[in-house]
């Protein structure tokens, strides 16, 4: 975060980089997650491997 600008470092904190959101999480927790997304939009870079989840919350999907 050092290298980026005050700007694009207060963009960070605003926003939301995810590594595997769904590991640890139960299914009731998962649907409220989804809701939640799906609700209030946020940009988000997440990386997932449920297909059915990016399907449903990514609007672009870059795939290695």
């Amino acid at each position: 975060l050092h290298l980026l600008s005050r700007r694009q470092r207060q963009m960070c904190i605003r926003d939301s980089i995810w590594d595997e959101p769904l590991n640890y999480i139960d299914i009731f927790s998962r649907m409220q997650l989804e809701r939640l997304i799906l609700k209030y939009e946020p940009t988000m870079l997440f990386v997932e491997h449920d297909r059915k989840f990016c399907e449903k919350i990514a609007t672009k999907v870059i795939e290695l």
